[in-house]
């Protein structure tokens, strides 16, 4: 492969609808763009580049549909297809892992799943912000339209053959897909990862962490002691009256005594 075009993909891509959906597509890129992307430079025929153009998408077609044949199996895959099923106005492509755009690219990266239109797979009129896989903030002050987006799914089976099989890949992926689809994409985290189980500390006696909740913990009013991350939605603002009680970070410490 020589130099990686900034958008390997420029002309409509080869398509092949999975069974029982109509807008989930097995797709490979056009032999024009397969050419700029591994035979930029103009080493060898047109003959035996189509043979190996014909070749690879057979491969690409044959191992993307075993994966999905893996997925329908299950109750949870079939519920994801469903999804995107549920707009069919938008497609869901899925192309070989080459094509992905140059500046996407990054070490370590399996698969990714990338919108059409973004404003239209962002949640209608909330900011375009969020947090990355990595915990990254960023920030737009573009509004999302929330009227769905078709997706491309630049997954290779091949890639993936280590803790995670290729079928549980493809449908993460696919579940990224489902929510462009649908239009409803909102990266703002909602509350710390710890939120889920706020008794689990450490202990300064022993250094260990609490398996269970403590007597009398009540999940309701845990809550109100875990600070919510920035949200662009508006919300009222709760006042708490002053020397009335613990304030919530005291009551998350332990302490009774009103500041």
């Amino acid at each position: 492969m020589g130099v990686l075009p900034d958008n390997p993909i420029t002309e409509k891509v080869h398509t092949t609808p999975f069974q029982g959906t109509s807008n989930v597509m097995v797709a490979y890129p056009a032999f024009g763009d397969w050419v700029r992307l591994y035979d930029a430079r103009k080493l060898r025929d047109i003959k035996h580049n189509h043979e190996l153009f014909v070749d690879m998408r057979r491969n690409h077609e044959r191992t993307v549909t075993e994966q999905l044949n893996a997925i329908v199996k299950r109750a949870t895959g079939r519920a994801v297809l469903a999804e995107i099923g549920s707009n069919t106005a938008y497609s869901v492509m899925l192309v070989p892992f080459d094509f992905l755009p140059s500046d996407s690219w990054s070490v370590g990266t399996g698969a990714v799943t990338k919108a059409m239109k973004e404003r239209g797979a962002a949640l209608v009129d909330v900011p375009m912000s969020g947090q990355t896989y990595e915990g990254k903030r960023y920030s737009s002050e573009t509004i999302g339209k929330g009227t769905g987006s078709g997706s491309y799914i630049y997954f290779t089976a091949r890639r993936h053959n280590g803790r995670e099989t290729p079928d549980e890949v493809l449908l993460h992926e696919m579940l990224h897909a489902s929510r462009k689809v649908r239009g409803v994409v909102y990266r703002m985290p909602v509350r710390p990862r710890s939120a889920s189980r706020p008794w689990k500390r450490r202990s300064p006696a022993n250094g260990r962490s609490r398996s269970r909740p403590p007597s009398g913990w009540n999940r309701r009013s845990a809550f109100r002691c875990v600070s919510p991350m920035p949200n662009p939605r508006p919300r009222r603002t709760i006042s708490h009256r002053k020397n009335s009680g613990p304030t919530p970070a005291a009551r998350c410490r332990g302490s009774r005594a009103p500041t």
